[in-house]
C-alpha cells in the first residue's frame, strides 16, 4: 500500500516550511518540540527524501521541500474548501480565486492589490500560492491557479498572456559602492564590482548572463556569492558584501539613504511583468472584475 501522510504531518510540514523554526511551529500547533520532530522525520522517512537540512543555527529547506510544498498545500487547501463547501451548502455558492505569483511579486505591489479588492468584494476569497520562478509553470499546468502573476511568461495554451509593465534591472548596494551621483550606470561598470547574483536558471539570472554575455564580458565578472531568492541577495548586499543586481520594482522596496540603486544602462535590460488566465473565463464572471481591477490599480503599487 502506498504510504499517504496524514494531515497532522502535512499541517506540521507546512508551518514549518513557512516558520523554519521548530519552536515556532510547534507552538502554533499547540504540541511539544519532539513531536513536530518526530511528524517530520516521519514523513521525511516515509517519503524517501531529505525535506529540511538541520545545523546549530538554522533549518534549511531543501528543493525536495520547494516540491512537496507544492503538493502538500494543495491537498490541505482542497481539503479546506471540501469543509466549507459542505458548510456552506445550503447558502449561496462560494466564490473564489485561486492565485499564484511569485514571492517578490507578492512583496513588492500584489499584496496591497488583494488587500484593496478584498474591503471592495467581501464575498469573494482570494487564495494565494507563492512560489519560486521553476514552480510557476507547475501551477499553471496542473490547473492548479485561476491566474497567475510573474516576470517574462511564455506562452501556454489554453492561457492569454496581458503584459502590465516593463521592469527594468538595476544595480543595488550600499551608496558608497558607488562611483556616481547619477541614477544610472552601464553595466560594463559593473566588472569592477563584486556581484551577488541569483543562481543560474533562476529568475532573472538568464536576462544577467544575456546581457554580459553580449557585451563579451561574462567571464570577466567577478560573483562572489549565488543564491536561490533575490531577498537573500539583497540581504547579503545590504550587509556590505556586495552589489546585486534586481527589477525596479524590488529595488524601491528595499531602498533608503544608505542602500540605493542604479538604473542599468547601455543596454536597458527590462522583465516584462504579466498577468496570465484561462482564455475560457466569461466577461460576466467574477475572475473578469478582478483581472480587470489588476489591471486598472496596478500602477498605483509600483
Amino acid at each position: 500500500m502506498k504510504y499517504i501522510p496524514s494531515i497532522q504531518q502535512m499541517r506540521a510540514f507546512q508551518i514549518l516550511y513557512e516558520l523554519g523554526s521548530v519552536s515556532e511551529t510547534a507552538k502554533r500547533m499547540h504540541v511539544t518540540q519532539p513531536a513536530i520532530t518526530t511528524l517530520i522525520k516521519d514523513l521525511e522517512d516515509k517519503l524517501g527524501v531529505q525535506l529540511f537540512k538541520r545545523t546549530t543555527r538554522k533549518l534549511e529547506r531543501t528543493e525536495e521541500a520547494h516540491e512537496a510544498n507544492r503538493y502538500i498545500s494543495r491537498v490541505l487547501r482542497d481539503l479546506n474548501e471540501l469543509y466549507d463547501n459542505f458548510q456552506h451548502k445550503n447558502s449561496s455558492p462560494i466564490k473564489q480565486i485561486n492565485i499564484v505569483s511569485t514571492a517578490t511579486v507578492t512583496q513588492t505591489f500584489l499584496a496591497p492589490l488583494l488587500q484593496e479588492f478584498s474591503v471592495l468584494n467581501p464575498d469573494i476569497r482570494l487564495n494565494l500560492e507563492d512560489c519560486s520562478p521553476t514552480e510557476f509553470y507547475s501551477y499553471l499546468n496542473q490547473n492548479d491557479a485561476d491566474i497567475a502573476i510573474g516576470a517574462s511568461i511564455r506562452n501556454i495554451d489554453g492561457y492569454k498572456i496581458s503584459a502590465l509593465f516593463e521592469d527594468p534591472l538595476v544595480a543595488l548596494g550600499p551608496k558608497n559602492f558607488f562611483a556616481t551621483e547619477q541614477d544610472s550606470i552601464a553595466w560594463s561598470s559593473l566588472q569592477t564590482h563584486k556581484l551577488i547574483l541569483v543562481k543560474p536558471g533562476y529568475g532573472i539570472r538568464d536576462l544577467i548572463n544575456h546581457t554580459f554575455l553580449n557585451l563579451n564580458l561574462l567571464e570577466e565578472l567577478n560573483i562572489v556569492q549565488q543564491v536561490t531568492m533575490i531577498n537573500t541577495a539583497i540581504s547579503l548586499a545590504k550587509a556590505g558584501l556586495g552589489t546585486t543586481i534586481v527589477p525596479l520594482s524590488i529595488a524601491k522596496y528595499f531602498a533608503d539613504d544608505d542602500f540605493c540603486y542604479k538604473l542599468l544602462i547601455e543596454p536597458e535590460i527590462s522583465r516584462t511583468i504579466s498577468l496570465v488566465y484561462s482564455k475560457s473565463i466569461q466577461v460576466d464572471h467574477y475572475l473578469y472584475d478582478f483581472i480587470n481591477f489588476i489591471k486598472t490599480n496596478f500602477k498605483d503599487k509600483i
